[in-house]
């Protein structure tokens, strides 16, 4: 079991029935969206005029089912999606 724990203080941490990577390094050049156990699993950078957005959990039906989690993702869809600059 896993806590994930948003960094938006709008959404309430929540726990999944997933895996995550370890030891992965959050540099300057992302926007971290959530994490578990310290470790980002979810983040957000762009690179020139495009938008990039990763998450390291989503490995079962599960995961996609929660609600918590499709919260989560609806924010990020939308910044992928957005129109506004990001320059």
């Amino acid at each position: 079991m896993l806590t994930i724990e948003p960094t938006d203080n709008s959404l309430a941490s929540f726990e999944l029935v997933d895996e995550v990577y370890t030891d992965m390094v959050a540099t300057d050049a992302i926007d971290v969206r959530a994490t578990c156990a310290g470790q980002p699993v979810m983040w957000t950078r762009c690179e020139g005029t495009n938008r990039i957005a990763v998450t390291t959990v989503g490995h079962g039906v599960d995961t996609y089912e929660n609600s918590s989690y499709a919260a989560m993702l609806h924010p990020l869809v939308e910044w992928l999606a957005s129109s506004t600059s990001v320059n």
